[in-house]
């Protein structure tokens, strides 16, 4: 009847804690201010997760406070005690300084509280203490890597030992009758931004007895956190103890830990998360190394003495940072202002040289002009008074070639003229007759002048106007004269300015 009190007793205590834990979890989440995150920390109150440690310091002035606790059920009677059913609770008190940048001190005491447990006389009592620093190597602050070393006296006292296996057990060092000394090397790579940070960290110790004789033993570690956000960090651990001297890392304790921490109102940490074993049952006549599952919690409040300097420490570094960004930009655009300047002020001598060469190269280029070439570009028309025709007929005289030869050369100086070839006549005969025999004599010096410069094809077209723009008095024999005219128009005339035009030599 007393047992089955203790075991109500108990298991009502472990509804109550598994509420706390639970409606510790409930709230609205609350990101916390950049200056007074928690750090990830195990149950010794140092970085990392719940058993692995990280190589990253804490910082200093930093001071930590842990308080976990952790629950299993005894799954099977040990061969030399039937504890089979028995309820195991441990807690564990923990703090934590950063005593310089790089070296961090902690220490720790537990407790244990039991029901259903035959080889015992008390229901609970206080477990080992534990003390020690841990070292990181001076890397910058934004190093990827980080390299450490631990060092920890364990004092067991025998009241704690719940049962006598040794090594055996999830919580060794919080069941441990001898004084030992523990020496880890800590080893922690980082990749992405410390709220959402991927971190692997790793841990290899060995632990000596300093009194009795058991063996030393070999912990190996390894553990992957991701910080899914600022106020959310997730983890995966595996764990491994065996003696140093004889490995057997299948049948003794071999666990794997996931586990999950939110940072909720400023300072404070909520964790939880459960061991699973992964050892396998012993042959000999020593007790099972690990009960198939253990569930843990914790909560962690976080005190940065030094947090309003390194605040304002971090606010003068972005505050210069700005101030030589901005410094770096004027001092940019100033440069840049000054060679633009500099190039313009280069463009405007090249194109003051350039506009006196043009003008003199223009100037010495009229002055070498012809009088037909000085009509033409000036007034865009060109009547070739020398070209004459048979009477009614549209056949060129060969004395009026060798002055055609020279019209059709100085056109060939001027590419960007587009230039027409237009037929005119007197009023004698009818108006068709007089339209047809305009526009053959066009066509006939239009073709002599491309028969001359093949080049100027694209250049030229013909129109016979017959009488309709007479230029002289039809009634006259000078009138008529004046009328019967071949002219050369140009038809882009909006080209023919001051400066045109610079000739393709």
């Amino acid at each position: 009847m007393i047992m089955k009190q203790k075991a109500s007793k108990t298991h009502t205590g472990l509804r109550l804690l598994c509420t706390a834990l639970c409606a510790g979890l409930l709230p609205n989440l609350i990101q916390a201010d950049e200056y007074g995150v928690t750090p990830i920390i195990n149950n010794e109150a140092t970085r990392g997760l719940t058993t692995i440690s990280s190589a990253e310091p804490m910082g200093e002035g930093r001071l930590t406070f842990t308080v976990s606790g952790n629950w299993y059920n005894q799954n099977q009677a040990f061969l030399t005690t039937p504890n089979k059913d028995a309820n195991i609770i441990n807690a564990l008190g923990a703090g934590s300084y950063g005593i310089s940048p790089y070296v961090d001190v902690f220490a720790s005491i537990a407790a244990f509280g039991s029901s259903n447990y035959t080889n015992t006389s008390k229901d609970g009592g206080w477990g080992s203490i534990k003390a020690g620093l841990q070292g990181t190597l001076p890397y910058p602050d934004n190093s990827m890597m980080n390299l450490g070393g631990q060092i920890a006296l364990i004092g067991g006292t025998s009241e704690n030992q719940i049962d006598n296996n040794r090594a055996d057990g999830y919580g060794y060092f919080q069941t441990r009758t001898n004084n030992d000394i523990l020496f880890k090397l800590l080893q922690s790579l980082s990749f992405g931004t410390e709220s959402h940070a991927i971190k692997l960290h790793l841990n290899e110790g060995v632990a000596q007895s300093l009194s009795g004789s058991n063996s030393s033993l070999l912990l190996l570690g390894a553990g992957l956190q991701g910080n899914l956000a600022s106020f959310a960090a997730v983890g995966v651990e595996l764990n491994s103890r065996t003696k140093l001297n004889d490995w057997a890392f299948g049948t003794d304790p071999l666990w794997v830990t996931p586990s999950v921490q939110f940072r909720t109102f400023y300072n404070t940490n909520l964790s939880t998360g459960i061991d699973i074993a992964l050892s396998n049952d012993r042959s000999n006549n020593e007790p099972r190394a690990l009960e198939p599952y253990r569930i843990f919690g914790s909560v962690a409040f976080s005190f940065d003495r030094f947090g309003e300097k390194r605040r304002a420490e971090v606010l003068q570094k972005l505050r210069a940072a700005e101030t030589e960004r901005e410094n770096a930009i004027l001092i940019k655009d100033q440069d840049a202002a000054r060679v633009e300047a500099d190039s313009l002020a280069k463009k405007a001598q090249a194109d003051s040289v350039m506009l006196e060469v043009t003008t003199q190269s223009l100037a010495e280029e009229k002055a070498k002009r012809t009088d037909e070439e000085n009509m033409l570009l000036s007034k865009g028309l060109l009547t070739l008074d020398t070209v004459y025709f048979d009477i009614n007929m549209s056949t060129i005289k060969m004395n009026s070639k060798p002055y055609l030869n020279l019209i059709a050369k100085m056109l060939t100086k001027y590419p960007k003229l587009q230039l027409e070839v237009s037929g005119h006549s007197d009023n004698t005969g009818s108006v068709a007759v007089n339209t047809e025999l305009a526009q053959a004599r066009a066509d006939a010096v239009r073709n002599y002048l491309i028969e001359c410069a093949p080049e100027l094809a694209s250049k030229l077209i013909a129109r016979g106007y017959g009488e309709s723009l007479s230029k002289g008095d039809n009634k006259t024999v000078h009138g008529r004269e004046v009328n019967r005219r071949v002219e050369i128009v140009v038809l882009n005339k909006d080209i023919l300015t001051a400066d045109f035009p610079q000739t393709d030599k």
